[in-house]
C-alpha cells in the first residue's frame, strides 16, 4: 500500500475515452465562446440614403463647417483611490460573473475565488503610475491643441465630393457664416456638420482599475435648402475604433497612435456622409468591432 503525505488529498481520475474528452472539450468552448460573445457583442447601425427627389435638385453645395472641437476622455487620475490589489480582484471577480447563467453561476464564481487572487496582482501591477498619466496626459492634450477634427472632417468630405461627384461645385462655408456668399451662383444645397464629438471611452468590461479605452467619433449631418434652411435629410453618423488600449498608450510615442486614429475616424465620417447623402441608394449597414464598445 502508497503512503500518502500527511497534508495532501489523492486524486483519482476517471478513465475516459477520447471521444468523450473531446465532447468535454466542445462543450467548455462553447461555454467560453458564447460567454464571449454575451461580455463584448457588437454593434450595427443602419444609415438610410438621402431620397432620389432630393438629390436630383442639387447643383451647388456648401460644406458648412462645424464649430472648434477638442477630444474628450475621463480623467485619468480619477481612479486613483481605487488602485491596488483589493480592487483589482473586485473588478477580476466583475468581469468573470458577468452575464453567467443560473446554472453556471456556481462553477463560475469558485473559479473566480481561485483565479482572481491571481487576477487582482495582474491588474494592480498594470495599473499605470501617476507619472506616467501625467505624461500621457499632456502628450494628449498636445494632439488636442495641434489637430482639428471638425476642420480635418469637413476637408475630407469636400476632397471625396471632388472625386466623386464632380456634377457638383461645392464651397468650404464657416459655420458663423448667417449668410451665403456672395458669387454670381451661390449654392443651392448646404451640408452642415454639427454636434461633432471625438471621445476616448471605456471600451466593454472596462471595470479594471485602469480600463482600456477606444475612440469614438460622431456627427449629425443634415442637408438644408440654402434659400429658406428647410430641412431635407439627416442622420447621426458614428464611428468606433479597432483599437482599444489604455490611456497612456494612446499618449505613446507622442501620440502617434492617437492621432492616427483620429484621422482614420475623420475619413470614415466623411466616407459615410459622401455616401449617404449623395451616392448610395439603398440603406447602409454599419458593423463595429465587438471589443471596442463603449459601456
Amino acid at each position: 500500500m502508497n503512503a500518502q503525505r500527511p497534508g495532501t488529498a489523492q486524486l483519482s481520475m476517471p478513465n475516459v475515452n477520447g471521444s468523450t474528452r473531446v465532447h468535454a472539450i466542445t462543450a467548455v468552448l462553447v461555454f467560453l465562446i458564447s460567454f464571449g460573445a454575451i461580455a463584448c457583442e457588437s454593434k450595427s447601425q443602419l444609415l438610410a440614403p438621402a431620397p432620389a427627389e432630393v438629390r436630383i435638385h442639387i447643383h451647388g453645395l456648401g460644406i458648412v463647417g462645424p464649430p472648434p472641437v477638442r477630444i474628450t476622455y475621463p480623467d485619468p487620475t480619477s481612479s486613483a483611490s481605487s488602485r491596488g490589489y483589493l480592487a483589482g480582484v473586485d473588478a477580476c471577480i466583475t468581469r468573470k460573473m458577468r452575464g453567467v447563467t443560473e446554472t453556471s453561476a456556481p462553477l463560475t464564481l469558485a473559479f473566480a475565488i481561485v483565479s482572481c487572487p491571481v487576477g487582482g496582482v495582474a491588474d494592480m501591477v498594470e495599473t499605470p503610475s501617476e507619472v506616467a498619466l501625467g505624461q500621457a496626459y499632456q502628450v494628449v492634450e498636445g494632439v488636442n491643441e495641434r489637430v482639428k477634427p471638425g476642420e480635418s472632417l469637413r476637408n475630407n468630405v469636400a476632397a471625396l465630393l471632388a472625386r466623386q461627384t464632380p456634377q457638383y461645385t461645392v464651397e468650404l462655408l464657416n459655420a458663423g457664416d448667417h449668410g451665403l456668399p456672395a458669387r454670381d451662383v451661390p449654392p443651392d444645397t448646404l451640408l452642415t456638420l454639427e454636434n461633432v464629438v471625438v471621445k476616448l471611452l471605456p471600451c466593454a468590461g472596462g471595470e479594471q482599475p485602469a480600463p482600456p479605452l477606444t475612440l469614438y467619433a460622431a456627427v449629425d449631418a443634415a442637408l438644408l435648402r440654402a434659400g429658406d434652411r428647410v430641412l431635407l435629410h439627416r442622420t447621426r453618423i458614428e464611428y468606433w475604433s479597432s483599437d482599444s488600449m489604455s490611456f497612456t498608450s494612446w499618449g505613446a510615442d507622442q501620440g502617434d497612435r492617437l492621432t492616427r486614429a483620429l484621422a482614420a475616424s475623420q475619413r470614415s465620417l466623411a466616407e459615410q456622409i459622401v455616401q449617404v447623402f449623395f451616392l448610395a441608394d439603398a440603406p447602409i449597414e454599419m458593423r463595429w468591432p465587438a471589443c471596442a464598445m463603449p459601456n
